[in-house]
């Protein structure tokens, strides 16, 4: 009732209606029903208390002096007030609270962690019994309290520049965490903006207490600046929670009694926040950063940082010294977002070389992509921005919210099958380098449902997958013996098969020319025996070397150990989801010598007086693209189905009742079939229902228009496969893999 009689007889004006103002006008209205209240605000609200009045809009700071008492909301900033006013007037909620209960008051500040320190303190006091109420900056007001206080009860209070800026008071237990610029719109000046903070403990008595951080230069200037008299303990924040580890010890709480309060803790969202672990990488949210020091102090804390995101709203901070923190403890990968991270990156590159891999990107979803894509297995991924939020988001708070969802949605497979499916996955683990695959062997991805992927080209997927899909996005590219005659070569299993080819072509090897063309990842070529215009890598591969799923031990299959058959291997058959492969060594031919069997690559080249393997994979190329789609541009994972393989007899019965079947002699008991001319004269060339739709240059091609489904590109698969049996007696075998049961 002290505050009450405080203000009775007091003409008081209520200057902010936000959440505190609100407050303040319920607890007097609650105690004094009858006294008259003058509401000022810039935005227009409602209220139809008879014994109240509304001042708002453009004009709400004016006519101040009127009153006796200013109950200020902290936000509320009166430097563009242009009148003089007694300051003697203005007031708040923490400065009435201060005045009455500061005895029983512990008070947190600091530019950074203050919520954590003041939460923790909260939790160290409630977890061993003590009375406590927690209030203040944390969201909950003071005089919202005032009901559950006794001389018992301690009061644990998160206090803000701005609440501290007009007080007269401070807590017995003042606890001064860090000093950085911040808030400068609002203070005008770096030296006002710690004055405010300095307010803690400039009101306190010699018995009061002062918990402060000795490393932080400023707080340990302004202490020799004043001759203060007080118990002083000092904390270094080298040690997590220390602040809230010293301000309880201080207090008659046993360490072992700390420890076991610390077990229970759970941090505040949106600080140094520990959001998840996916995709082989652990995700910290530590949105709340807006200054450089924050983000360097979460760097410390942390560890371990590999993938960084900087940036926000430009308020024209000095980053010099993030720079060159960042200098001296590198991060691999860093985002920029924003205007001033685009600043950022503007001025560390006039001065360094940027020799790490980033991005500039504002649309979080692309930055969790990136964040997936490059950070190093069992490393973390930081939101640690250095920068306020709003030129993007409302707030920290949404920013932070909007890099979990990101994070914690299903990955999206669209990207990863070349047919352009859409479907999700449960988790994605891009594996970029070899030391990266004892990390799925070590956390046991493989006990669970699982799915190797390289390009994605030859996927077709029905439904999500219920399981992990790996990624293998391995590079590198080893010579590893010549020879005059030959050359072997060692291929990770994540470089681009296009990519290999122009090595080769480039520097002379010849034995793969044509298969160019052919999309996907070196990896998976020996899986399915890729081949095209009279060439199959078997031709070419020496040997694969893999890990074994069940046990992680590597091993080298020889070529013949591979099996290899027509779009076959023991990769495909017995060793499926039993082996992943890391590399492959193909022996290449270093003399000058080219497969031109296939009768089309033969006519194309007829026009060359002398042809090179440039040529050669050009017009590979080319006779390709007439035939094929452009999976940039139409999905489709090239030939659906396989060529069927039939004995000669079958085949003669055959021509007797269909003229104008063709074939290709594969042995001397067996013959090929052209799928795609079974498909053509079932009367399906140029087929489309919705987006599914069957090439209209080549039939074995089964596309997607744009938004098919799987199930639609299936549905089609199943009748052209049910009307080419019905017309042939021939059961077409699918090239394409799809998980109609988890693949």
């Amino acid at each position: 009732m002290n505050i009450i009689n405080s203000l009775k007889d007091k003409k008081i004006a209520i200057l902010g209606f936000g959440k505190e103002g609100n407050s303040s006008y319920n607890f007097i209205r609650k105690y004094l029903p009858d006294k008259f209240l003058t509401i000022h605000d810039q935005n227009f609200i409602e209220n139809n208390d008879s014994n109240s009045t509304l001042i708002c809009g453009e004009n709400y700071l004016q006519n101040l002096n009127d009153y006796d008492i200013i109950l200020k909301t902290p936000g509320i900033s009166l430097s563009n007030v242009n009148y003089y006013i007694n300051l003697e007037k203005i007031s708040s909620q923490t400065t009435l609270f201060l005045q009455y209960y500061r005895n029983q008051t512990i008070g947190i500040t600091g530019t950074k962690g203050k919520s954590t320190v003041t939460s923790l303190i909260h939790h160290i006091l409630k977890t061993n019994n003590k009375k406590t109420v927690l209030a203040g900056n944390i969201g909950i007001p003071f005089f919202d309290i005032i009901e559950k206080i006794d001389k018992q009860t301690l009061i644990v209070t998160e206090l803000s520049a701005h609440q501290l800026e007009f007080v007269s008071h401070s807590p017995h237990i003042a606890v001064l965490l860090n000093l950085y610029q911040e808030h400068l719109d609002h203070f005008n000046s770096f030296s006002s903006y710690m004055q405010a903070k300095l307010n803690i403990t400039k009101y306190q008595k010699e018995t009061d207490i002062l918990v402060y951080n000795q490393d932080d230069e400023w707080i340990n200037k302004l202490l020799t600046q004043h001759n203060f008299s007080r118990n002083f303990y000092p904390y270094s924040s080298r040690i997590k929670y220390n602040a809230a580890i010293t301000t309880c010890r201080m207090m008659g709480i046993s360490d072992i009694n700390i420890e076991t309060a610390l077990t229970t803790f759970v941090p505040l969202e949106h600080r140094q926040e520990f959001v998840c672990e996916k995709h082989g990488i652990r995700f910290y949210n530590d949105s709340i950063s807006t200054v450089s020091e924050a983000t360097i102090y979460a760097l410390e804390t942390l560890k371990n940082v590999n993938t960084l995101l900087l940036g926000g709203f430009d308020r024209g901070i000095d980053y010099h010294i993030l720079y060159e923190y960042l200098d001296k403890n590198p991060v691999e990968n860093i985002v920029f977002m924003g205007p001033s991270g685009k600043r950022m990156k503007t001025e560390w590159e006039s001065k360094h070389d940027l020799d790490f891999n980033f991005i500039l990107e504002d649309d979080m979803r692309q930055i969790i992509f990136f964040a997936i894509k490059s950070t190093q297995k069992e490393k973390i991924c930081l939101l640690s921005p250095a920068a306020a939020s709003y030129d993007q988001y409302v707030n920290f708070e949404e920013r932070g919210k909007m890099y979990k969802q990101s994070i914690l949605q299903p990955f999206s497979l669209q990207k990863f099958n070349s047919f352009r499916i859409a479907a999700n996955c449960s988790d994605f683990i891009y594996v970029n380098k070899e030391e990266e695959f004892d990390y799925l062997f070590d956390n046991k991805i493989f006990e669970k449902p699982f799915l190797i992927l390289g390009g994605g080209t030859n996927v077709l997927f029905t439904k999500d997958f219920k399981g992990t899909i790996i990624h293998i996005n391995t590079k590198g590219i080893k010579i590893l013996e010549q020879t005059d005659k030959y050359v072997e070569v060692e291929v990770k299993a994540g470089e681009n098969w296009e990519d290999f080819i122009d090595f080769c072509v480039s520097n002379h090897y010849y034995g793969i020319e044509n298969l160019a063309g052919i999309p996907g990842k070196v990896g998976s070529c020996p899986v399915q025996n890729i081949g095209a215009y009279g060439t199959e890598v078997k031709d070419v591969i020496k040997e694969v070397y893999v890990r074994e799923i069940p046990t992680g031990k590597s091993l080298v299959f020889s070529n013949e150990e591979c099996k290899f058959g027509y779009r076959d291997s023991i990769f495909k058959e017995e060793w499926k989801n039993k082996a992943i492969i890391i590399s492959v060594v193909f022996r290449l031919s270093k003399i000058e010598n080219y497969n031109i069997t296939y009768k089309a690559l033969r006519d194309e080249l007829q026009i060359f007086s002398k042809i090179t393997l440039e040529i050669v994979k050009d017009k590979v190329i080319e006779i390709r693209n007439k035939k094929l789609p452009d999976i940039d541009k139409i999905g489709s994972a090239g030939s659906f189905f396989k060529n069927p393989i039939i004995l000669k007899e079958k085949f003669e019965k055959l021509q007797k009742k269909h003229l104008f079947l063709t074939c290709f002699e594969e042995d001397e008991n067996h013959v090929k079939l052209a799928a795609a001319q079974l498909i053509e004269f079932c009367g399906w060339k140029g087929f489309r229902e919705r987006d599914a739709g069957v090439y209209l240059s080549q039939p074995l091609v089964l596309v997607n228009y744009g938004n098919a489904t799987g199930n639609e590109m299936l549905s089609l698969a199943e009748k052209i496969r049910k009307s080419v049996f019905e017309k042939f007696g021939m059961v077409l075998e699918c090239e394409v893999q799809f998980n109609k049961d988890q693949f």
